[in-house]
């Protein structure tokens, strides 16, 4: 109500309560009355003193309209028809209008019950975020199916409270599964992790769900059990799952999708990028062989990770393709990090070329080095013989060879007094190629044991003999030196 208005009502109601006053004196006093209750000091009757109260009271009630003023103009609320209604839950919003700046909004939200007067309403209070926006939306949860809801917006200021129109709605009874919403993650260019949860079952228990998904350019109105579709397991609290073997750099797009036998229930449609494909590369391979029969030993390492870091290495051959993979070949996986890793390859034929790559997993995609081709018969053969001219010092280590069809650049014999298997990296002693190979080894330490091999290093790669050993002595007076190949007596 305006001030003003309530101002004249007010002093109206004064001047009628003053001419009554006026009249009933002068009525029911005499004229020395009226002389004496004006001019003599006396206890002034109540009907005197009336009009001033009243005029008191007059002027507390317009201060108090004009405080209250705010709260009789409330803001202007309204309240959305409920959507996504499902057997347990609906959608609601509301917005809220401020009649002007003077007045303040301190709480505002939503208020809901079964019963059409809203009495022992549930609260849904707006964030600030909301209420500085004006506006809501409410997800409800936890209803009763076939129940009827009844429901406003609220706003407070101070002790007063304004309530919009009560709208209603009614919980479905068995109906389609309800999801809630997709999340998407840990995208690669091949992959990506879909899971969501199943809000409700509509009543009836699920007999499929999992995920759908297509290339998706431009955005789609919808996905079907038509499109391409990747099932999750019977756990009921697992409803998650790898996509694998998408394209790179493609956009796609997803929904989970649950079946009952009251229908088929779908979440809403999300869209994702994968990456761009960065394949791991790897180095050449390195091989040799031993007297083992059939067995090579190889060995290469990672020049760089792909899109993802590389999560397995090894090896994988054939003899029927020249360009092996780990779909369709054997493979071994091989022991090592990126820095170098190697495997032996065993029962490989002796009449056959195996061809071999080296390769790297990073996610899903596979990387592989160059082909390498293996030939038995282009690899020499070393026999590690006895050692003899055993002395303090010296040696004379022996071996044969049959070089087959191969080009030998070096051969020798590597040894060690600790590492059991001696590699190109310890002690190296090279001579000539031939049937028949031996060398004399200076400098060793008296009365000590070393492990020794041949070595014959080729166009495909290096060929050991097998690891043998002997221990030099330390009594020289009592040692029979044998002579040199040239007969010349030490």
């Amino acid at each position: 109500m305006d001030v003003f208005p309530t101002f004249f009502i007010v002093l109206w109601i004064i001047m009628c309560i003053f001419v009554a006053e006026i009249n009933a004196f002068v009525l029911h006093m005499n004229p020395r009355q009226v002389y004496n209750s004006i001019f003599t000091p006396k206890v002034v009757s109540f009907r005197v003193l009336s009009w001033p109260i009243a005029l008191l009271f007059a002027i507390l009630f317009v201060a108090c309209e004009a405080d209250t003023l705010p709260f009789k103009l409330p803001p202007t609320l309204t309240v959305s028809e409920a959507t996504n209604i499902y057997r347990k839950g609906a959608t609601i919003s509301g917005t809220y209008t401020k009649a002007n700046d003077k007045v303040g909004v301190e709480t505002f939200g939503l208020l809901y019950a079964t019963n059409s007067l809203l009495g022992d309403a549930d609260t849904i209070f707006a964030t600030p975020a909301e209420i500085a926006a004006g506006n809501y939306t409410a997800t409800l949860s936890g209803l009763n199916p076939s129940t009827t809801y009844y429901y406003a917006t609220f706003a407070t200021s101070g002790s007063s409270i304004a309530k919009s129109d009560i709208s209603h709605f009614t919980t479905k009874a068995n109906s389609a599964p309800q999801l809630g919403e997709l999340q998407i993650s840990n995208v690669t260019a091949s992959s990506c992790v879909l899971s969501t949860s199943v809000l409700d079952d509509g009543g009836s228990a699920l007999t499929l769900r999992g995920f759908l998904y297509r290339k998706a350019p431009t955005n789609v109105s919808q996905l079907t059990i038509q499109d391409s579709q990747v099932n999750v397991s019977d756990d009921p609290d697992a409803f998650i799952i790898t996509l694998s073997g998408l394209e790179e750099n493609t956009r796609y797009a997803i929904c989970a999708y649950a079946i009952s036998a009251s229908g088929v229930g779908y979440s809403k449609i999300e869209y994702v990028q994968t990456n761009n494909l960065y394949i791991t590369s790897l180095s050449s391979i390195s091989a040799y062989t031993t007297e083992e029969n059939n067995t090579l030993y190889v060995s290469a390492s990672v020049l760089s990770e792909g899109t993802e870091k590389v999560t397995e290495r090894g090896f994988v051959f054939s003899t029927e393709g020249n360009e092996p993979i780990v779909e369709t070949n054997n493979k071994v996986v091989a022991t090592g990090t990126n820095a170098g890793f190697t495997s032996a390859i065993t029962d490989l034929m002796q009449d056959r070329t195996t061809y071999i790559r080296a390769y790297a997993r990073s996610g899903d995609i596979y990387g592989y080095g160059e082909t390498f081709v293996y030939n038995q018969k282009e690899w020499p053969l070393i026999t590690t013989s006895e050692a003899t001219n055993i002395w303090e010092n010296t040696v004379k280590l022996n071996a044969t060879m049959d070089m087959r069809s191969s080009s030998i650049t070096e051969c020798g014999f590597l040894w060690n007094q600790n590492n059991t298997t001696p590699s190109l990296s310890d002690g190296k002693q090279t001579t000539t190629v031939s049937a028949t190979v031996s060398a004399f080894v200076d400098g060793l330490s008296p009365n000590t044991k070393y492990y020794y091999r041949p070595f014959a290093r080729h166009a495909k790669g290096v060929t050991y003999g097998a690891v043998s050993s002997f221990t030099t002595t330390s009594d020289t007076g009592n040692v029979e030196r044998d002579t040199y190949d040239d007969d010349t007596e030490l």
